[in-house]
């Protein structure tokens, strides 16, 4: 059917582009992994998680930091299908082991997500996590030099956006607006009334 279109180019099959997708990847990890190590003493990290239209539960991990030079970085360290239940418990582990292949568990600094209870569980975990690794009392031989910066709870930061959202449709309930149709009215008759 596509020859008879008249296209004459080679079609690259499904496993081909897989491939050369997974390659890129692999390409990036490595670039991201020299850029962390050579500009990055703290970072902080943004995620969210999300049903995208398809069905397909989402976590995103976004990471910030600031070289020496005060020059700011920001890139998506993770996007990724969530198996299982959105806990903490299970959430912590995706963020763990991206941070950990970059090289970076010792250099969170804080975590940013909405403020669902599964998100204060995550900051918790987080915490021991790293405290296993970087506390020279629980493993006998630490990670050298390397001080863990990361402190559970008192780093986690909840996301303004979420927090806005949460604010304006509690002010919109109590004017009677629900959606974005009846603020619509509801400031209609305002403006008419005066």
């Amino acid at each position: 059917m596509i020859q008879a279109a008249g296209h004459t180019r080679i079609i690259i099959k499904a496993d081909a582009v897989l491939e050369r997708i997974y390659s890129k990847v692999g390409a990036f990890d490595t670039d991201l992994i020299d850029l962390l190590s050579c500009t990055c003493i703290t970072v902080a990290l943004l995620f969210d998680g999300w049903i995208s239209t398809n069905n397909l539960a989402i976590f995103a991990i976004r990471g910030s930091w600031a070289s020496l030079d005060i020059k700011i970085y920001y890139t998506i360290f993770d996007f990724i299908e969530i198996k299982g239940a959105h806990l903490g418990k299970n959430l912590v582990v995706l963020i763990y082991k991206r941070a950990k292949k970059l090289g970076i568990l010792y250099k969170i600094i804080s975590i940013t997500g909405d403020n669902a209870s599964n998100n204060d569980t995550c900051a918790c975990h987080l915490h021991k996590m790293l405290l296993y690794s970087y506390n020279d009392l629980l493993d006998l031989m630490p990670v050298y030099r390397k001080a863990m910066r990361f402190q559970g709870e008192a780093s986690k930061i909840d996301c303004l956006a979420h927090v806005d959202n949460l604010i304006v449709k509690a002010i919109l309930k109590s004017l009677g607006s629900s959606t974005h149709k009846d603020a619509c009215a509801f400031l209609d008759r305002v403006r008419d009334n005066g």
